[in-house]
């Protein structure tokens, strides 16, 4: 065949065969000739090392490498628009066909999952959490330090989902099955928070000032993500069971520590308007939300190195707004 050919499965799932253009040609393209370094696809200095990430940022789209910080290897587009390939710019014309198929209607295909989902849940928390704020008589509902509070569990909410759904990214590196770090991770998390919470009040109770939690949780993320690749690289070779311990036994110490802020910020409220507990829950859970889908778009473009890192800035703020809350109960004698 002069013409080259696609096949695919529609929505309906039938066998779709049809020719591609005719001036797709020829039938394949040769990337990397080791023979001719100099007459390739793929300039020869985008194969050394170390990698040139300041000529890759020239090009339109994604192809430095990937890594256990970042390894989205599909998400190459970097602007939602039309590619030609007769520029020159390393792309061969089938692929270049296929990525312009995908922003037909103008919106790019492969980034509509995250488009469609982010907008459905942060449209219903909108609803469920917005719009009765906004129809509630604002002299009944505010109390004493409320913007302070507000930042303060939106941190927390945003905090805490980042920190756990980068968990379960890269400790699939370690357990090796989906299924398993998905179990391991969130029962490990919830159940370890819960206890944290438990022992918070104690906490309370014992230390007047409570900022080194904040401190030892901005403390072990910042460790943690120096230390995450050499430790998955050392335990690789040992058995699963040994792995999801091993998993268990790292994250258990953080979220021990992450189930401590939420309840030492409601007893906090005590004193405060009725309606301040039920409206910093709901906050949290709206910024949770809003959280799952940032730590998705983060990791895409920066990494699950820098999210963790965001995660721990983010604490770093609430353990700010915790203090300044303190100190102005000191002032005022509040209990």
């Amino acid at each position: 065949q002069e013409n080259g050919i696609s096949l695919w499965l529609d929505r309906h799932d039938t066998a779709n065969i049809s020719l591609l253009p005719g001036t797709i040609l020829p039938r394949f393209n040769i990337a990397f000739d080791p023979l001719k370094p100099d007459d390739n696809l793929v300039p020869v200095h985008f194969l050394k090392s170390p990698f040139p990430y300041d000529e890759a940022a020239k090009l339109p789209w994604d192809i430095t490498p990937v890594n256990d910080y970042s390894p989205y290897f599909n998400m190459v587009r970097k602007h939602a628009e039309i590619i030609d390939h007769t520029n020159g710019i390393m792309l061969d014309k089938n692929t270049a066909y296929l990525m312009n198929k995908q922003m037909e209607g103008g919106v790019p295909k492969d980034w509509m999952h995250l488009i469609v989902v982010a907008s459905v849940s942060i449209l219903f928390s909108m609803i469920f959490l917005l719009l009765p704020i906004l129809k509630t008589r604002k002299e009944q509902h505010q109390w004493q330090d409320m913007a302070g509070d507000i930042v303060y569990f939106s941190c927390l909410g945003v905090g805490f989902i980042l920190i756990e759904i980068v968990f379960i990214q890269l400790f699939s590196k370690l357990i090796g099955f989906p299924t398993h770090t998905l179990v391991v991770v969130i029962s490990t998390m919830l159940v370890f928070a819960g206890i944290g919470s438990s022992y918070s009040k104690k906490l309370l109770m014992k230390f007047n000032n409570h900022s080194f939690i904040f401190m030892l949780i901005v403390a072990y993320l910042v460790l943690f993500v120096l230390t995450f690749e050499s430790m998955f690289y050392a335990l690789l070779g040992f058995s699963l069971a040994t792995r999801i311990i091993a998993a268990v036994v790292i994250i258990a110490p953080l979220a021990f520590m992450l189930g401590m802020p939420f309840p030492i910020g409601v007893m906090s409220l005590s004193g405060s308007s009725n309606y301040a507990v039920p409206w910093v829950w709901a906050i949290n859970g709206f910024f949770t939300v809003v959280g799952g889908f940032l730590a998705i778009i983060l990791s895409v473009i920066t990494s699950f190195g820098t999210v963790l890192i965001i995660a721990a800035v983010i604490y770093a703020i609430a353990m700010v707004v915790a203090k300044l809350h303190s100190q102005r109960i000191k002032r005022e004698g509040r209990v």
